[in-house]
């Protein structure tokens, strides 16, 4: 089949249309867990991040990826902790949040491990007005590890968010 120029031309514009681009963002927040943190709790940081592209703009916003990795002590592991989450947190209701990514199950020696995308759905929803969103990163220590290195623990969560645009 043989498309004149304007038609070729016209498709390629609808096609160009229907594809889009799509950019990442990497997000990032490094937290430290000291020796007052007790075997078994829970220590949670909240962290505000602005997408490079207005999300209200977007096709849609997606938690594509994400990663936790120990940063020191050098001589240690992640067995350390039991789980970390990463919830995205409601603009409209604070109190609110969504499970976006899991890591859990380390092992000795573990020192970088994924964790498990939860949530695959848009998050444009959870844009404030500014372009931000606010993640919030729990960490649970293990019942078991009789106590934390000295020094305590500093991991840092990584996450890409994909924008479709």
């Amino acid at each position: 089949m043989r498309l004149s120029l304007p038609a070729a031309l016209v498709a390629a514009v609808v096609l160009q249309g229907c594809i889009g681009d799509s950019v990442s963002d990497e997000i990032s927040t490094e937290v430290t867990i000291d020796l007052a943190t007790s075997p078994g709790q829970i220590v949670e940081v909240r962290k505000r991040f602005r997408f490079s592209h207005d999300p209200r703009d977007a096709r849609g916003v997606y938690f594509s990826d994400a990663r936790l990795q120990l940063l020191s002590p050098v001589d240690a592991d992640l067995s350390y902790l039991h789980r970390v989450d990463v919830l995205v947190v409601d603009p409209a209701s604070p109190e609110v949040s969504v499970l976006v990514g899991r890591a859990e199950g380390f092992l000795p020696g573990d020192r970088v491990v994924p964790f498990d995308v939860i949530y695959t759905d848009d998050l444009r929803r959870f844009a404030s007005d500014d372009s931000r969103v606010t993640f919030s990163f729990a960490l649970e220590t293990n019942t078991w590890s009789g106590g934390l290195p000295e020094g305590g623990l500093t991991v840092a969560a990584t996450a890409t968010i994909q924008i479709d645009i």
